[in-house]
């Protein structure tokens, strides 16, 4: 069996002694069953924390609701946004708007495809596939303009 030295104490790796050999449990010093146990303690404290925050955390779950949050609650917040403003625009309009409807709502220099893809695949609104949105909130996905 190797024993590695770590200072003054010696600590032999734990493994499970065959029960043929038990002079390899006997054979140990004091120190190192001390060392041993000690180690075993430390462990024990430390499974049992892991257990009470384990114990903690499960308790905060029960109490909190699993309810998915609004798309809206999900947009960013603080000022007005391009992306509240695109929201604002389909959730007032409750039908497919294509693109440059959005654009033109929204007052918007610069196109909006990529932003759109974006909240499409954030699952913030839909898409039909052709260039028109909607909220998923009002429209069926099957529907199309």
């Amino acid at each position: 069996m190797a024993r590695h030295t770590s200072g003054d104490a010696r600590i032999t790796p734990l493994v499970c002694p065959d029960p043929k050999k038990e002079e390899a449990v006997e054979s140990q010093t004091p120190a190192e069953t001390s060392a041993l146990r000690e180690l075993i303690q430390q462990l024990q404290r430390d499974l049992d924390d892991a257990r009470a925050r384990e114990a903690r955390l499960f308790h905060l779950l029960e109490q909190r609701p699993l309810v998915a949050p609004s798309p809206q609650a999900l947009l960013p917040q603080g000022t007005l946004t391009m992306r509240k403003r695109i929201f604002q625009v389909l959730e007032k309009h409750r039908g497919w708007m294509h693109r440059k409807q959005i654009e033109e709502a929204v007052q918007s220099d610069k196109l909006l495809g990529n932003t759109l893809q974006k909240m499409a695949k954030a699952g913030l609104i839909i898409s039909n596939g052709r260039g028109s949105y909607g909220l998923s909130s009002v429209l069926d996905s099957t529907s199309t303009q």
